[in-house]
């Protein structure tokens, strides 16, 4: 049977299509879906939603509908046994996983992607990839292929397109370029040519429990010192450094014992030995002969 309306029709009771036994205001049977009823359109009264479409029976009906009577500002959901799963707001926001979402997508669990996603460059203050509970903070597009890290809203390392990476500079020039203090807990193991690791008007230490190396760049006379005690400052360490003149000098508890000057001559402040390591003179020979030639 076929009904035509040229105007406004009225029906005071249910009405069913493909079905006999129509128990909502209007019911789509046969086989629409499956071998379940297929449309079912509901507005019922006094009801928490207001209409929805429903395209399976219960208990594991799928609908959607309104979440409110209210046809112009209410959301929309789309549930699963009778769980919403999607709600779309009036704001055009999306939410899955939650029915208040505060962004265009807001998603409650776990995603994956089988492609790309691609998003915004950001920056240091207001990253791309970020955190809920602290928004400047994370990861951003600093310049062309290069990747910027962030926290409380200042960069703190790059990495650039040649792989260079940065903490505490923009620009490094090397593999690793850092801009301040660093300190290792642990040991530090370094297979490198010659003049690959050098000090720029600063000073490079190492010290254990027992002995120390320390180089000092700084100043106008640089000096190498060698500890015995591990302390940095100890009276025992022995002392070679350089001073005006081009002389270079020798020092033992914290005293100066050798100079050597400019022209190759020798300065000994102290006693010299030779066979012998308590010398009682200025020059003392043990156990040798001496032989001067002029």
């Amino acid at each position: 049977m076929a009904l035509n309306f040229l105007n406004n029709g009225y029906f005071a009771g249910k009405v069913g299509i493909g079905t006999e036994g129509a128990v909502y205001q209007l019911t789509l049977g046969g086989n629409a879906v499956g071998s379940t009823e297929g449309l079912r359109i509901n507005d019922p009264s006094n009801a928490a939603y207001g209409a929805h479409f429903s395209f399976s029976d219960t208990p594991n009906e799928v609908w959607i509908g309104g979440i409110t009577n209210n046809t112009y500002n209410s959301a929309i959901g789309i549930y699963r046994e009778a769980t919403r799963s999607i709600t779309i707001d009036a704001s055009n926001e999306v939410g899955i996983g939650t029915v208040s979402p505060g962004y265009k997508l807001d998603v409650v669990g776990s995603i994956k992607a089988s492609v790309q996603g691609r998003f915004a460059s950001g920056s240091a203050s207001t990253p791309s990839y970020s955190f809920d509970a602290d928004s400047d903070s994370g990861m951003f597009r600093a310049t062309t292929n290069a990747l910027g890290f962030s926290t409380a809203a200042t960069e703190r390392m790059r990495i650039t397109s040649a792989g260079n990476v940065g903490i505490g500079t923009t620009s490094p020039s090397y593999k690793l370029d850092v801009s301040d203090e660093i300190r290792m807990v642990g040991g530090l193991n370094m297979t490198a040519q010659t003049g690959t690791l050098y000090a720029t008007d600063g000073a490079l230490s190492y010290y254990s429990s027992t002995n120390g190396v320390y180089l000092n760049g700084a100043g106008a006379n640089g000096w190498l010192r060698l500890n015995a005690s591990g302390v940095q400052n100890d009276q025992n360490s022995i002392n070679i450094y350089g001073s005006a003149g081009n002389y270079m000098n020798f020092r033992t508890a914290n005293v100066t014992r050798l100079t050597i000057n400019a022209s190759g001559n020798a300065i000994f402040t102290g006693n010299v030995g030779i066979g012998t390591t308590s010398p009682q003179a200025k020059l003392q020979i043990n156990d040798g002969n001496l032989y001067f030639k002029n």
